[in-house]
């Protein structure tokens, strides 16, 4: 009898224990292993986009003149150039020259001449003749034209012609200068006081003697002129003989005639056509 109600208990105990999700008692808990978690697949980044480039800005000019075929008056006044900025440079090397003497050598490499006259005589003469050395107050003339109405003669020795006549010079001031552009051109005649603007390709200037015009494309620079002065002048722009190799040097050089020629006709004195600075 005890035996059978023991087994009722157990069983009864064992019902109850499934009602309420329990185990049996006297079997060990079995724990659930957790089912084996797959690996999780790693989450692709995102292609990273490259970024837009901005729009580029205007492109940055170069030099505002690039190099310039020359024509053979330039490549002469080039080789005058050269030549000349040497010679002066070794002739006033000397430390016992005198006043006249530093002048005479000034005149003699002047570019823009061609011929020589000497204080006291009536012959010009060309660079290479024998009498013009020791010869003193030189004058110099760029044409046989201006030496004979000027009452003087062709040497007899050198034997001057037309062919030595200058069309076209550098003044031996002049000098190469990098990175010119308009802006820097038009900012130096604001400061030189220039009523100046810059219609591409051509900065142009005016003043009450004077309309001006340089071609910014192109070196050596050639500065164009209309005289508002000289009565019956012609209306066009007329090309210089002057050559400049950069353009601020073109810029001082038409400010400083402007001014000069401007006081002449302030002043009363001959009014004048020519760019002689």
């Amino acid at each position: 009898a005890r035996a059978k109600a023991k087994a009722e208990a157990r069983a009864k105990a064992k019902a109850e224990g499934k009602a309420e999700g329990k185990e049996p008692a006297g079997k060990p808990e079995e724990q659930k292993k957790p089912a084996a978690a797959r690996p999780k697949k790693e989450a692709k980044a995102a292609p990273v986009k490259a970024p837009v480039p901005a729009p580029n800005p205007e492109p940055v000019k170069p030099p505002v003149a690039p190099p310039q075929p020359e024509t053979p008056d330039e490549a002469a006044a080039m080789k005058r150039y050269n030549f000349l900025t040497g010679e002066r440079k070794r002739l006033l090397a000397s430390l016992s020259l005198s006043p006249v003497q530093k002048q005479d050598i000034m005149t003699l490499t002047e570019p823009q001449f061609g011929f020589w006259v000497a204080s006291g005589y009536r012959n010009f003469h060309r660079r290479e003749c024998p009498k013009l050395r020791g010869m003193s107050e030189l004058k110099g003339y760029a044409t046989i034209g201006d030496a004979l109405n000027d009452g003087n003669s062709p040497c007899k020795i050198c034997k001057p012609t037309k062919k030595d006549n200058v069309r076209i010079y550098i003044p031996l001031e002049s000098v190469k200068r990098e990175g010119e552009t308009p802006e820097s051109i038009l900012r130096l005649c604001a400061v030189l006081g220039m009523n100046a603007r810059y219609e591409d390709p051509y900065l142009l200037s005016d003043s009450d003697v004077s309309r001006w015009r340089l071609d910014l494309r192109r070196l050596p620079a050639i500065p164009e002129r209309i005289d508002l002065v000289a009565k019956n002048e012609k209306t066009d722009y007329r090309e210089l003989d002057k050559r400049y190799l950069s353009f601020e040097d073109a810029v001082q050089d038409i400010h400083s005639f402007d001014t000069k020629l401007s006081d002449q006709v302030k002043t009363g004195v001959a009014k004048i056509n020519a760019f002689k600075s």
